[in-house]
């Protein structure tokens, strides 16, 4: 897998959604400064739960914005299946179910999902459970997960 195109690929999805939080963040701005929520008695909080929202997607949005130069400069290095887990790593494993999913490690953005071929892959940050788990580990390394009050088993099938 060409770790530059899932990159590529993260950091467009980042930007998609920095736009999408950029359209709100103007909606409630307009919410927190619109006359039509100037209080009319102390019970009153609409411009003030306005105005903590604008708080919260602003730094949300500063958090997008360094994920993006975070990823941009993330050094990537390829990796044997000999090697243990690091960042950059892309981890394919196997559950007990004999369901495959593939990890590609990176220091930010965790969650989000980039497509390679047909292969669905979710990047996870070292601080995330399944990061946690997966780092220093190695290949046919088996662990298992609690995920949901739910203990699941993995082993490990390949590392790039």
């Amino acid at each position: 897998m060409n770790k530059k195109v899932l990159i590529t690929s993260a950091i467009e999805r980042l930007n998609d959604n920095i736009l999408a939080l950029q359209s709100e963040l103007e909606k409630a701005v307009d919410a927190a400064t619109n006359e039509e929520t100037i209080p009319d008695g102390k019970y009153d909080t609409l411009a003030l739960e306005a105005s903590y929202l604008v708080h919260g997607q602003t730094v949300r949005l500063g958090e997008m914005r360094s994920d993006v130069t975070t990823l941009e400069s993330l050094p990537l290095r390829m990796f044997s299946n000999d090697e243990a887990v690091a960042l950059s790593a892309i981890v394919e494993v196997i559950d007990e179910h004999d369901n495959h999913k593939t990890y590609f490690l990176v220091p930010c953005a965790g969650g989000l999902t980039v497509m390679n071929d047909e292969t669905l892959i979710t990047l996870v940050t070292p601080y995330s459970p399944m990061g946690k788990a997966l780092l220093t580990r190695h290949c046919d390394e088996d662990f298992s997960l609690e995920i949901g009050g739910k203990v699941c088993q993995y082993d490990i099938v390949s590392i790039s």
